[in-house]
């Protein structure tokens, strides 16, 4: 660390933890409590099966870096590096007089405060700006795990290819170093702190000159750190074997696995010159980069069109299935109703040939009985007609016996009358006059009374 001032006891330390994505960055931020560093109560909480022990990200930072790059219409696992322009553009969005705001408050109530979010490997010459605007005194862990580590870390979680995440690793590496030389740093390699975590600590104390609580190291050595944070181990010949990882990948890492051992090696200038050319051949890879980044636009534009074809026709089959179990009940319900209607059929063809014998049986019933009232009829009116002529002729005699009787009695009269014109024409009839007079008379009287 040659050439870098002493620190400033008035001035605001910042430590930041800097390394590709799963390559341990939590882990280590987690062990700056026990160095005195204050990571604020604002973190990014742990995710099962992702980061189950935390992932010690400051929300806000998080957010902001997030925001920033999709500013730049990119994101964390783009190839191609931020460059000048691109800081630029970040500046006239606001983004620096929000970091500067963000990182004052963030400080205010602790001397030492850090942070940590793979992106910063990408932006960090946005965030060299803000700290010396600030005038913060930074520090820098630089986390690396074996690429071949993180390969299958990306390929389990992400199912990146391995090419892309071994220049994933390559880029966000090459970055850490380059932007990171002039302050004070240390270099820590995942696998190696996991074996010898309390070495790695002091190594940490004493590059950036920070003060170790042993009672907080306690509790972070037993309670944090075991072996399930480590899911895989590799050596370099590994990556020697793997046809996806590209030689620059190997000898980087190599020579980054000796400095993590001994960190005075990153403050010789034989390590500048080596990262240096490490950097001029990344350079070089610049179109290609940006040309993968294209393809994986196109790639991810075309998945996400997959998708909603394979979300259109899982609909498509939900809704099949659900109109077949429709088809397959209404068959169900038409079986039913068909086997109804045959046995309703039948109840009719039975109900008919019953009617019919019914009705069969009436109408011999009806013409017995018609038979039976017409012979019964016939007798009637034979009968009647035998009546009939029998009355007529008791009637022709009592006719005949009353003209018989009325010739006698019109005889009778006229004797009678005879008889009594002879009786009025008798001395006797006018002698007796006087007595009838008074006879009628007599009557009159007694009717009166």
């Amino acid at each position: 660390m040659q050439g870098l001032n002493e620190l400033n006891p008035y001035r605001k330390r910042i430590i930041v933890v800097l390394g590709m994505h799963r390559s341990g960055t939590s882990m280590v931020t987690c062990g700056l409590n026990a160095l005195g560093v204050a990571l604020g109560d604002r973190l990014n909480p742990p995710a099962a099966g992702d980061n189950d022990k935390g992932f010690f990200e400051d929300l806000d930072v998080l957010e902001l870096n997030i925001q920033m790059l999709q500013t730049l219409k990119i994101d964390w696992h783009y190839l191609t590096p931020v460059e000048s322009i691109d800081i630029d553009i970040l500046n006239n969005h606001g983004f620096f007089s929000k970091a500067v705001e963000l990182l004052r408050y963030k400080t205010a109530d602790f001397p030492v405060w850090g942070f940590k979010d793979p992106r910063v490997a990408k932006l960090i010459p946005f965030w060299n700006r803000v700290f010396a605007h600030c005038g913060f005194d930074v520090g820098y862990v630089l986390a690396i795990r074996n690429p071949l580590s993180v390969v299958k870390s990306l390929l389990k979680r992400d199912k990146f290819n391995p090419e892309k995440s071994y220049l994933l690793w390559l880029g966000h590496v090459l970055s850490s170093l380059l932007h990171s030389k002039n302050y004070r740093r240390t270099l820590i390699d995942f696998d190696s702190f996991i074996q010898y975590p309390q070495k790695n600590l002091e190594q940490i104390s004493s590059r950036l000159d920070l003060s170790i609580n042993p009672h907080i190291v306690k509790e972070y050595l037993n309670d944090f750190l075991d072996e399930s944070l480590r899911h895989s181990v590799f050596s370099v010949n590994d990556l020697a074997i793997d046809q996806a990882c590209p030689p620059l990948v190997r000898e980087l890492y190599a020579s980054l696995l000796e400095v993590s051992c001994d960190n005075s090696r990153m403050d010789v200038s034989n390590f500048h010159i080596n990262i240096s050319q490490r950097l001029n051949e990344f350079d070089r890879l610049k179109s290609t980069l940006r040309w993968m980044d294209d393809l994986w636009n196109e790639a991810s534009a075309l998945n996400l069109v997959i998708e909603e074809r394979n979300t259109q026709i899982e609909n498509l089959n939900h809704t099949v299935t659900e109109s077949n179990t429709q088809i397959e009940n209404l068959n169900h319900t038409v079986t039913e109703r068909n086997t109804q209607i045959e046995n309703l059929n039948h109840t009719v063809t039975e109900l008919k040939h019953t009617h019919h014998q019914q009705l069969l049986e009436i109408c011999q019933t009806l013409d017995q009985k018609t038979v039976e009232q017409r012979s019964q009829l016939a007798e009637f009116e034979q009968a009647y007609k035998i009546q009939l002529e029998a009355n007529q002729r008791e009637l022709h005699d009592l006719v005949s016996q009353m003209k018989e009787v009325q010739i006698a009695n019109e005889k009778v009269a006229n004797q009678l009358c005879s008889r009594l014109d002879d009786m009025h024409s008798t001395n006797f009839w006018r002698w007796s006059a006087p007595f009838r007079s008074f006879a009628e008379f007599l009557g009159k009287k007694k009717l009166l009374i």
